[in-house]
């Protein structure tokens, strides 16, 4: 089962994350960004840590059952495992 495809789409995926991150450097051109492939729950807070964040700003959807009524999965185990303060922000879906 393991062929081509799986390995074009984590090209593209590598892509496009270098891609968005190129964009957000030109808009905040003091910003650190960096690209880790694992987990994302524990690759960030681990993340937080080791880059000496101060805090960390989050978005929340909140679509995926009663405990995470609030927050998204992601955001809701960082909330809960961040040694760095966490402000959570809501984003709303853009309307059709």
């Amino acid at each position: 089962m393991c062929d081509g495809r799986w390995t074009d789409r984590l090209g593209l995926l590598r892509e496009q994350a270098a891609r968005c991150l190129r964009e957000l450097k030109a808009l905040a051109p003091n910003a650190e960004t960096v690209i880790r492939e694992a987990s994302p729950c524990p690759a960030m807070v681990d993340a937080l840590l080791e880059l000496n964040c101060q805090m960390i700003v989050i978005a929340t959807h909140g679509r995926s059952g009663l405990a995470r009524l609030l927050l998204g999965k992601v955001a809701e185990y960082v909330v809960r495992n961040s040694k760095v303060q966490v402000l959570t922000v809501h984003m709303r879906q853009a309307r059709a």
